[in-house]
């Protein structure tokens, strides 16, 4: 059976938002891979997107949940650390959005050591909540 992307026009298929649905979608139906070249390949021909990273760290939060699930504490260090940085290059794009900013935040102040560059988020984030 063929997904709603491959039906829709090619014209509606190469739309940001559209891409950036279709890796959110592809992420939850269990298919990162897929998720993450969608995200990495709209990065590379449109550059830096605050809503496409987000999408981005929201794909490796979820990887980084199920190691830490899965009991792989060094995969969900570097999974985590991947979720933050995305995060954090979403919130450089757009700062009016706070996603971003709010779950750069979090992920570092729990990461284990925190993150040293939560010092510097913080009161930049805290201005747009």
């Amino acid at each position: 059976m063929k997904s709603w992307a491959a039906l829709s026009p090619r014209r509606l298929r190469a739309v940001p938002n559209v891409r950036e649905q279709l890796a959110l979608a592809l992420n939850r139906a269990g298919d990162p891979t897929q998720a993450e070249s969608v995200l990495r390949e709209l990065l590379n021909e449109r550059g830096s997107s605050g809503e496409a990273h987000g999408v981005l760290g929201r794909l490796y939060k979820d990887q980084w949940e199920a190691a830490c699930y899965g009991d792989q504490s060094t995969l969900a260090l570097g999974l985590m650390d991947k979720a933050i940085d995305a995060y954090l290059n979403g919130f450089a794009a757009d700062a009016r959005n706070p996603y971003a900013g709010v779950n750069a935040a979090t992920l570092m102040e729990i990461r284990e050591p925190p993150d040293a560059r939560l010092s510097e988020l913080l009161p930049v984030a805290s201005r747009i909540s």
